[in-house]
């Protein structure tokens, strides 16, 4: 038996002013660590009321987020996402 797992990659270009623009497609699902969530600065990567938000420069998206069972990850569900 062949087990593959996909590990979606969130592809990022930092601008000079740091600002991201996203590369790439959302994942539909995604696993992130609770260390990344407690670094979320509020204004590119946005925490709150169990959604995880990225913003960049060509648009965004949102995650809806629940426990894991791995310890220390999070997995995200794709809710939102928009161009612009």
């Amino acid at each position: 038996m062949l087990d593959v797992q996909v590990r979606p990659a969130f592809l990022f270009r930092v601008h000079d002013d740091g600002a991201f623009e996203h590369l790439g497609a959302w994942p539909a699902h995604v696993l992130v660590g609770a260390d990344f969530l407690a670094r979320a600065d509020g204004r590119r990567v946005v925490l709150g009321d169990g959604l995880l938000t990225f913003r960049c420069t060509n648009g965004g998206a949102r995650y809806a987020l629940s426990a894991s069972i791995e310890p220390g990850l999070h997995q995200g569900r794709l809710v939102e996402s928009w161009v612009g």
